[in-house]
Parts: structure tokens; C-alpha cells; sequence
């Protein structure tokens, strides 16, 4: 593992943002079985996050979580195709 990121900061980073990712969504899976809503948000002032969490050099913002109770009236679901229709096991 070393030698994949140790002298490789786009590597390190891009493994950074895909780790989060991970974390993100198993956030949102816990806070769904809570009974809450989530959503990660993009368009967010990674500068700004750095400046008022006081973040290190090494720490990177990559997504915030809005979660709360959802509306009653909020959007439908988006419409699923069958996981048997998209997904072979080999």
C-alpha cells in the first residue's frame, strides 16, 4: 500500500474522496433505519469547511449530509428497475 499512495497525492486524494463515499452512504443507511432522512450535498465552500471545523492540512472536505425528519409531502421515490434486470452474479 505504500508504494501505491506514499509518493502519490492524487492517488492518496482520490482514494480520500472514494473512503468518504463509503462512510457517506453507510451514514445515511444507519440514519434511514433511525427513521430519518439524508442526502449528501454537493456545491459547498470546501474553504470555508477547512476555516470553521478547523481542519488539517491532510483533512479534506468531500461531502456534507443534511439529515433530518422528511416531509410528508416530499418527493416520490425515483422509479427502480428490478435488481434481477441490472445485476447477473457470476
Amino acid at each position: 500500500m505504500r508504494q501505491t499512495y506514499e509518493h502519490h497525492p492524487g492517488r492518496q486524494r482520490d482514494e480520500a474522496f472514494r473512503t468518504a463515499t463509503f462512510a457517506g452512504a453507510t451514514l445515511m443507511f444507519a440514519e434511514q433505519a433511525f427513521g430519518l432522512a439524508s442526502c449528501p450535498t454537493g456545491g459547498f465552500d470546501p474553504d470555508g469547511v477547512v476555516r470553521e471545523f478547523a481542519l488539517g492540512p491532510q483533512e479534506i472536505p468531500v461531502m456534507l449530509l443534511a439529515v433530518g425528519h422528511g416531509a410528508a409531502d416530499n418527493w416520490p421515490p425515483k422509479p427502480r428497475r428490478p435488481v434481477t434486470e441490472v445485476l447477473d452474479l457470476a
